[in-house]
């Protein structure tokens, strides 16, 4: 286990993106996306759009939580 957030560090992958569009929206979208099989960490700063996600790529896909995100209104962005 990670000793910052408890995601399992081996067999794991962590992303960092930004996104546009989370204002009052982030909190919400986090808890969806922990509803995604897979997804042990989620944070999405509301300010800059900074997005850290911790995830099984064998369970759930980037573009799982893309879509999810945009379930929301929230645009990843490169």
């Amino acid at each position: 286990m990670c000793k910052d957030c408890g995601c399992p560090a081996h067999g794991s992958s962590q992303v960092k993106f930004f996104v546009k569009g989370a204002g009052e929206n982030a909190r919400e979208a986090e808890k969806s996306l922990r509803g995604l099989a897979g997804v042990y960490f989620i944070s999405i700063n509301n300010i800059d759009g900074l997005t850290t996600v911790y995830y099984d790529p064998s369970r759930t896909t980037f573009n799982d939580i893309t879509a999810k995100l945009a379930e929301h209104r929230i645009e990843a962005i490169a």
